[in-house]
């Protein structure tokens, strides 16, 4: 019903659908072209699907999702070579390949989101922008994989206040891979691998004010070591508050500037005229 949904709305222009059950296996690609589509929740949904990917934009789609978790897929969870992909307090995690395959120009934003437990990598981006706030990147890859959590190859990426950590892969890229020639910033946020120098040389890229798990990123950011599962929560279920260790690992690195967000993932204020905790945890 969701995919006949959006293909009977194709050529419409925007479609919003608001989804009341609990689960949905999809038996065929759920796929978003030249339209722009919100799929948002009322309750716990689940997108998945027994093939490679779950959903897929293209051509000059656009999708918002919304409260939704895009899980379990067999093969990649959501590919975009279209115009847009928002994230909002969403979910795509524990898919058999990639989290997310973004390509051709698509701005990708992640807003209060999680990218966890992809066997491939959570996000391979070549080309367009890529934009992390409030989010996770976590125990994505595997010592067989190319990379863990970040691939850029050609891209824009901002991160800030989001917490890139416990990814594998063979190295180099267990937290960042690049390929080509990249830009942007990470700020005010935690990248820890699951061993230590984990950030393939990534020429274009700055990182500041900033939890890192090696030397050599700049005087502004801390060197704490590879990925501690004690300083966070519970991130094998998705869930990378800080502990009170980790809050004494972390404790006043992050700086806030004009543009940062002013809250945490929860909604909690981020301290503007002092330190605060990288990440995106504000304890």
């Amino acid at each position: 019903a969701l995919r006949n949904a959006i293909a009977g709305a194709t050529g419409s222009g925007q479609l919003v659908i608001r989804l009341t059950g609990s689960s949905y296996p999809l038996s065929q690609l759920l796929e978003v072209t030249d339209d722009e589509v919100a799929i948002l929740r009322t309750g716990s949904q689940v997108l998945s699907r027994n093939g490679d990917p779950v959903m897929t934009v293209s051509s000059s789609g656009i999708v918002y999702l919304a409260d939704i978790a895009v899980a379990n897929g067999s093969g990649d969870g959501i590919s975009c070579s279209g115009t847009s992909l928002w994230l909002h307090d969403s979910q795509v995690r524990n898919n058999a390949q990639l989290g997310l395959d973004i390509s051709a120009g698509c701005q990708a934003h992640l807003i209060r989101s999680i990218v966890a437990v992809n066997n491939a990598g959570g996000i391979d981006q070549t080309g367009g922008e890529l934009y992390l706030t409030n989010s996770v990147v976590g125990l994505n890859g595997g010592i067989v994989s190319a990379f863990g959590g970040l691939s850029i190859d050609g891209t824009d990426l901002q991160v800030s206040y989001s917490t890139i950590a416990g990814n594998d892969s063979q190295n180099p890229g267990m937290s960042v891979r690049c390929s080509g020639m990249n830009s942007g910033t990470v700020r005010n946020s935690i990248v820890v691998g699951a061993d230590a120098n984990s950030v393939d040389p990534c020429a274009g890229l700055s990182f500041s004010y900033s939890a890192v798990d090696e030397s050599g990123l700049g005087g502004t950011n801390v060197d704490v070591g590879a990925f501690t599962p004690a300083d966070f929560v519970n991130a094998a279920m998705n869930d990378f508050h800080l502990t009170a260790a980790g809050q004494t690992t972390f404790m006043d690195i992050a700086s806030w500037q004009a543009g940062d967000p002013i809250t945490d993932v929860d909604g909690d204020p981020i301290p503007t005229d002092m330190p605060s905790f990288p990440g995106y945890d504000q304890p």
